[in-house]
């Protein structure tokens, strides 16, 4: 991947679109590792609001319904799989929010910078 980059970046005639095309590419893949990290304290997070606000049991059934924070990691770690759960549908909207947002302000940085020089 590090030598097929740079040389997918050389056929993009354009220093702009080079800049744009390589921030979402980064972007996309820093948001992708952003959303595997923190999706097992994001379930945590949902059990522990899960059970503060009384709410019902759904399809995550076999998940506990406790306040503490040491029964609910317990759980986790005897089904590593459920601290993944919803991972889906967040490798699909952080990647492409971070990205989107990367490749704006880098190409508006880009265009700044270009306007500056050519006064």
């Amino acid at each position: 991947m590090k030598l097929m980059l740079p040389l997918a970046m050389q056929k993009i005639p354009s220093e702009g679109l080079r800049t744009l095309t390589h921030s979402f590419i980064c972007g996309g893949i820093a948001g992708m590792m952003a959303a595997l990290v923190t999706c097992p304290i994001d379930v945590i997070k949902t059990l522990r609001q899960k059970t503060l606000t009384g709410a019902e049991r759904s399809l995550t059934s076999s998940m506990p319904a406790s306040e503490s924070y040491k029964d609910i990691i317990r759980f986790l770690v005897a089904h590593p799989k459920s601290s993944f759960s919803g991972v889906g549908p967040r490798l699909l909207r952080i990647p492409l929010g971070m990205a989107t947002m990367m490749s704006g302000m880098e190409t508006t940085k880009w265009a700044f910078e270009w306007r500056r020089q050519s006064r």
